[in-house]
């Protein structure tokens, strides 16, 4: 990969950790509202925003993959600009991989 698609690939992972982070701070919160019996709405349409950041930001890795511009050790050559990230991107990244890999 280029420079620029490894800046690229790495900004879609920082997207998609940092809405990860916020779904997970989010049900959290929804449990918590839930069991106290507090109203929940607001909570869930910030969920659903945040479940389509994640979505665009994979949707973005996944062409990537598909176009073959993306490989089997894409993390691993952008490892030093993912930084603190590579462990939970090379985590999240090769399910994806096997799901969408070019047909050899």
């Amino acid at each position: 990969m280029d420079l620029n698609t490894q800046k690229r690939f790495v900004r879609c992972w920082q997207s998609e950790h940092q809405a990860t982070m916020k779904i997970l701070a989010l049900l959290k919160k929804i449990e918590e509202a839930e069991f106290t019996e507090q109203p929940t709405g607001r909570l869930k349409n910030s969920l659903n925003h945040w479940y389509q950041k994640q979505d665009q930001a994979c949707q973005t890795v996944i062409q990537l993959i598909e176009q073959g511009i993306s490989g089997e050790d894409a993390p691993s050559q952008c490892g030093e600009l993912l930084g603190k990230l590579r462990g939970y991107v090379e985590d999240c990244y090769y399910p994806l991989w096997e799901d969408y890999r070019p047909e050899s």
